[in-house]
């Protein structure tokens, strides 16, 4: 079995080789291009020196071998240090002090969750995947984030976990607005059923009511029956994009309809409850629009109940190496250190989804497994 053991101390090889007898071939990585080296080299498990293990480029590599790629990862670490300090990721630990056979026995555990199939372990408990395919997004979605602007968002928004109160999602273009939405999603108690999303932006007011109400066979001509979004979600979640785009007209109209959890399909008379838990967000400034005239003060207090607003990149660039290595994965690209030097950076106005792009567009463009400095184009180049 063979077995990567990132470390700078040579004594920890000793032990390892020691304890895991002939069966196993242990093999040093220096903490530098670690996570480059141990794709490239694909063993059977890694272990990790508990000393390395919060630094930022240790932390990309925990997430994208076990999760990408079924790499089991352990931690070796030596006296009393907190359990919790590694166990919150569950990430096994190993006292090399305690001389009991656990770090074969973890190994073996381990191996037996190698995979080229881009899954989730179920067996970690932390992870796992709905019968439809769908990733439930586990705990490290905020602990792999090693910027403070993004731990205190993960850690306000593991507040509407638990909630049924609507939640309005702040933030610029690109920020990750929808990604949160999801995550709440999966997270809550209804995340066993539908997420259905709707954009206010791309439909007009007669459109947008057809979509989210359904329509009534014989309503319009030419129209048939047809069951809405409100139908479709059931007691799931509904995710409503660029909420300020309204109109004041269907603002009325929605207004109506949160009021009373009730609602009509387009052209029918029987009303039907609306179940499904709601979630909004805008880049826009509510607050100006109300007063300005242009947005509800009423539909405002409606949605504002619980209020998260996601940092822009710029204030978390601490988490572009994370970000970027995830993006060039399902290419099988490698980021050098020189490509995410020139990606801190640039100013980032896309914010998450322009890094997405920039990542993607440099992975496209290469025929190496490696992606330079070179490699790296940005989106407004192209301007």
């Amino acid at each position: 079995m063979d077995v990567a053991l990132i470390s700078d101390n040579t004594a920890l090889l000793s032990w390892c080789s020691s304890e895991l007898g002939t069966s196993f071939s242990v093999k040093v990585i220096q903490k530098k291009d670690a996570l480059s080296t141990v794709l490239l080299q694909s063993p059977d498990a890694v272990l990790i020196d508990g000393e390395l293990y919060l630094e930022i480029e240790l932390c990309s590599l925990v997430s994208v071998l076990f999760l990408e790629h079924g790499i089991g990862v352990a931690v070796l670490f030596a006296g009393k240090k907190s359990f919790s300090l590694y166990g919150r990721n569950a990430i096994p630990v190993i006292n090399i002090y305690k001389n009991n056979g656990a770090l074969k026995n973890c190994l073996e555990f381990l191996s037996k969750y190698k995979s080229k199939e881009k899954v989730i372990r179920e067996d970690f408990k932390s992870f796992h995947i709905q019968p439809e395919g769908q990733l439930v997004f586990p705990e490290w979605e905020g602990s792999f984030m090693i910027s403070r602007s993004s731990r205190e968002f993960f850690s306000l928004l593991k507040n509407s976990f638990e909630s049924d109160l609507p939640v309005l999602l702040l933030g610029e273009s690109g920020s990750g607005k929808g990604f949160a939405a999801r995550i709440i999603h999966a997270k809550s108690a209804r995340k066993k059923s539908p997420f259905c999303y709707i954009n206010v932006c791309e439909r007009k007011d007669d459109v947008l009511f057809s979509e989210l109400c359904g329509t009534e066979k014989g309503s319009f001509t030419g129209v048939e029956d047809k069951e809405g979004i409100f139908s479709a979600v059931k007691d799931g979640t509904l995710f409503i994009d660029e909420i300020a785009e309204m109109s004041l007209a269907s603002q009325c109209t929605f207004l109506g309809i949160l009021d009373s959890h009730k609602y009509r399909k387009i052209g029918g008379t029987k009303e039907y409850s609306l179940e499904a838990r709601l979630l909004y967000a805008t880049d826009a400034n509510l607050e100006l629009l109300v007063s300005r005239g242009s947005f509800k003060k009423q539909l405002y207090y409606r949605i504002s109940v619980l209020v998260l607003r996601v940092p822009p990149l710029r204030e978390h660039k601490e988490d572009i190496d994370f970000l970027s290595r995830r993006f060039a994965l399902p290419f099988g690209k490698i980021l050098t250190e020189k490509a995410i030097q020139k990606l801190y950076e640039y100013s980032w106005p896309g914010n998450v989804r322009e890094l997405k792009h920039c990542v993607e567009r440099a992975c496209s463009n290469v025929q190496s497994i490696n992606v330079d400095e070179k490699d790296i184009t940005f989106e407004s180049c192209f301007f």
